[in-house]
């Protein structure tokens, strides 16, 4: 009975080894299969993590390479306007009109170099006879505006520094282009005041009152050759940035 009682707790243990081995393989299988799963997917997350760093870090080559041949572009337009302009200087112009520009959507660094070419030929202390100073010509007034806007103390004179006269004739052109939505009036606003925009907004139009008549012929002059003027440097000045 004894031996009996050995051999069958013997059977016993051997079949429920070969449960327990069988039992343990399953999960084992499984817990590979699972692992595997995890590897598989942890693997897919990374690459696809990397393949997007991958990718941003190309755009952010190609960022850097346009902002780069952009500056060195309109390094040329400037020595092009006035070879007397130090080449130091002229690429300070260059990069801080580049990444003024950058900041909004409706003007870029050629039309900012068309307007200022005419203004002042990049002479930071250009004053015209109507008190107008620095790179882009700005009134003291409107500098004063554009200072309370931009969160910028204004000081007598903060017109001839360079990079924020450029930042200053960045900003105000930006927002005149978006106040008209045209260029042109926008332009002659720059040069003329509301008036000037008004009435050169009335040029080929063929249905005008009399009232509006009189108001075109009082058009400055200035102001009918300006918008012009600046539209063809931006339009030349187009063509430079963009030929390699």
């Amino acid at each position: 009975m004894k031996n009996i009682s050995k051999t069958y707790v013997l059977m016993v243990l051997v079949v429920l080894l070969g449960i327990t081995n069988h039992l343990y393989h399953t999960q084992m299988v499984s817990s590979n299969n699972d692992l595997k799963d995890v590897f598989d997917t942890q693997i897919h997350m990374l690459s696809t993590t990397h393949q997007e760093q991958i990718n941003e870090l190309k755009a952010g080559i190609s960022q850097d390479n346009t902002r780069r041949w952009e500056i060195l572009n309109s390094e040329k337009v400037i020595e092009k306007v006035n070879n007397n302009i130090p080449y130091s200087v002229r690429m300070e112009y260059a990069e801080w009109i580049v990444n003024e520009t950058s900041k909004y959507d409706r003007v870029s660094p050629a039309l900012v170099l068309g307007l200022i070419a005419q203004e002042s030929r990049f002479a930071d202390n250009a004053k015209s006879h109507v008190g107008a100073r620095g790179l882009g010509q700005i009134m003291p007034p409107t500098a004063g505006d554009i200072c309370e806007h931009l969160k910028i103390p204004y000081t007598d004179g903060i017109e001839y520094n360079p990079k924020t006269n450029i930042k200053m004739t960045t900003w105000f052109i930006n927002r005149l282009i978006i106040y008209y939505n045209d260029v042109s009036k926008a332009l002659a606003h720059y040069n003329g005041g509301y008036r000037q925009a008004y009435r050169y907004g009335l040029i080929g139009r063929t249905d005008l009152t009399e009232e509006e008549t009189n108001n075109l012929n009082k058009l400055a002059s200035e102001t009918k050759d300006y918008v012009p003027k600046v539209l063809n440097n931006f339009k030349k000045f187009k063509i430079i940035m963009t030929t390699d």
